[in-house]
């Protein structure tokens, strides 16, 4: 279960007699969108997974990066003869920092205020 659902959930969703959590299709997980909160539909691993898979190709990722990060391997002589390195490695990182950056809203003023106050 996601952090997004668990946060979702009120106790209509569990039933402690059964043992069983129900996840509400429609406003089951809490999501975070341009820094405001809100309950919409959980993502399924399904779409989580195809997204991870497409944003590595927006950014330029070798395949061979991007079938180890899903658990994959790749076929013939490319499975035989690629590698990830350690800078892919970083390259992976970084790529995604920037998307989770994007999605922050910006906080330099906010740190520059901060800093000042202290200063």
């Amino acid at each position: 279960m996601r952090w997004g659902e668990l946060t979702g959930l009120t106790r209509d969703n569990v039933d402690v007699t059964t043992g069983s959590i129900h996840v509400h299709p429609d406003v089951g997980a809490l999501d975070e969108v341009e820094g405001k909160l809100f309950l919409g539909p959980p993502k399924t691993n399904d779409s989580v997974r195809h997204t991870h898979k497409t944003w590595p190709i927006e950014d330029g990722i070798p395949e061979i990066t991007q079938a180890r990060r899903l658990g994959h391997r790749l076929a013939g002589v490319r499975g035989i003869y690629s590698h990830v390195t350690e800078p892919m490695i970083t390259n992976v990182v970084d790529a995604l920092h920037r998307r989770w950056e994007a999605t922050q809203p910006d906080r330099t003023a906010d740190t520059a205020r901060r800093l000042r106050a202290v200063a």
